[in-house]
């Protein structure tokens, strides 16, 4: 088990000069190894934690200049500030896995062709009213729609890059597909906003609940005040749960009747949609009703 005033120290060296800002954080980065389960990363795995090291690096560089001596002990900061950034490590490593399935999902969407079709050359010679091209090019049509429905569905989680790579591969408008984009992020701001204003509440909770653990720490569990703080943590605790259960379940996706209006067709038809797709594409489970 970790002893917290280890992690004191390793500042108060690097704040006498004894130690560089370097050698301060790998310090601090060992810790954050050897200890998974003080910060809350007891569920990664060997290659995910240094991937969360890597990226929590720079923050901890700025954390050793942001951090207020009068307002915690350094061990009780650092662990806060692992612990939040986590949470923002995680749904940054969440949005990339969403796309990424988007991508790979939206790619997989494929119609077979009759193999009559493709033996036949008869058409070349057949009238224009008759002529069986024309049924690749209504099937075409038909994929192109579905297509915009997905990834207008997805609007929030698909990169740029991810774009141009099923705007090639499909031979789409870009231009036209940037607009739709554009009208559907559009419909779904509040919900973005909804979404970032709960993460600032659950992140506000969770600081809170730990200030307060910290003043339990210095109190007797016979002290009155030490059961005036404990009241307050089981309080704000069970605010932080709230809220954080409260933001997982937020979607930010456009609804069934948004898509429809910007596309000019039924809300049915965007449904029958997703939901044919529902197997292949994991996207379509967000307005799929329990």
């Amino acid at each position: 088990m970790i002893n917290a005033k280890n992690i004191d120290n390793v500042y108060a060296l690097y704040k006498c000069g004894v130690i560089s800002k370097k050698r301060c954080v790998n310090l601090l980065l060992s810790f954050l190894k050897e200890n998974p389960y003080f910060f809350g990363l007891e569920k990664l795995n060997e290659e995910s934690i240094c991937d969360f090291m890597f990226y929590i690096f720079p923050k901890i560089q700025n954390g050793l200049e942001s951090y207020d001596e009068g307002r915690s002990y350094f061990s009780s900061y650092f662990q806060s500030l692992v612990r939040l950034d986590f949470i923002t490590w995680k749904k940054i490593k969440i949005k990339e896995k969403l796309r990424q399935q988007a991508i790979i999902n939206i790619k997989s969407v494929e119609y077979e062709i009759e193999e009559d079709f493709l033996q036949n050359t008869d058409f070349l010679a057949a009238e224009p009213e008759q002529n069986p091209y024309q049924q690749r090019i209504e099937i075409s049509e038909k994929l192109k729609l579905e297509l915009y429905i997905i990834i207008l569905k997805s609007a929030y989680y698909i990169s740029s890059e991810q774009l141009s790579d099923i705007v090639e591969k499909f031979s789409l408008d870009f231009n036209e597909l940037q607009y739709l984009l554009f009208l559907t992020n559009e419909q779904i701001k509040k919900k973005i906003e909804n979404a970032k204003l709960m993460e600032e509440l659950v992140n506000w909770s969770f600081i809170k609940r730990e200030e307060v653990k910290i003043c339990m720490s210095h109190y007797s569990s016979e002290d009155p005040i030490y059961e005036k703080l404990l009241e307050d943590y089981q309080k704000i605790d069970e605010r932080y749960n709230q809220r954080k259960e409260k933001l997982k379940k937020m979607k930010i996706v456009p609804s069934d009747i948004t898509i429809a209006k910007i596309l000019g067709i039924s809300a049915s038809k965007v449904r029958y949609t997703l939901k044919k797709n529902y197997q292949k594409l994991n996207i379509a489970k967000t307005s799929r009703k329990k």
